[in-house]
């Protein structure tokens, strides 16, 4: 059925995204800074290497319920995932943040709506896009020069690129042979 589809290739996708946000954790340890740049980072490759699973992420809705929370509950993880990032740094003083949750809301929704313009072979390549991203949702969060931490960052977002290349057994029937 349409619905048994939607629910493997949502559950496809969502699987993909819980193996990214390990792999960010895994790489960049507790310091808040690293954390945000290393999940939003991944979660933007996400969402340019896997555009078309991306954009199929708001028909979650047409699920029956019990699918539907198996979805939710990983997009609950990845939020609070991300809110305890924003809210670990701003309580060490590192990032001027007062609502957790809508900052939070902030730097996810600017992630997840890259597949919405993304264009493979456009001006920007996915890496640099995503790489873009990260500054954005820094400044979302600190108000400072992201720029701060350049070499930082560059080497970071190089572990990352390496770390995802592991090979994928999720998502193999939807990938272009």
């Amino acid at each position: 059925s349409k619905e048994h589809l939607l629910h493997e290739l949502l559950l496809d996708g969502h699987a993909e995204i819980h193996r990214l946000m390990r792999a960010a954790a895994g790489a960049a340890g507790e310091d808040p800074v690293t954390a945000l740049i290393a999940h939003t980072y991944l979660l933007g490759i996400f969402h340019t290497e896997m555009q078309d699973l991306a954009r199929i992420g708001p028909d979650v809705r047409y699920l029956p319920e019990r699918e539907r929370e198996q979805i939710l509950d990983v997009r609950r993880s990845v939020r609070a995932t991300f809110e305890a990032i924003v809210a670990r740094g701003r309580d060490a003083g590192v990032f001027e943040v007062e609502h957790v949750r809508l900052t939070t809301a902030l730097v996810l929704n600017m992630t997840r709506s890259i597949s919405n313009f993304y264009r493979p072979g456009g001006r920007l390549d996915h890496r640099t896009l995503a790489a873009h991203n990260c500054q954005l949702a820094l400044r979302a969060v600190s108000g400072a020069d992201p720029g701060l931490h350049h070499d930082v960052h560059q080497e970071l977002l190089s572990r990352l690129d390496t770390a995802i290349r592991e090979p994928r057994d999720v998502l193999s029937r939807t990938d272009p042979a």
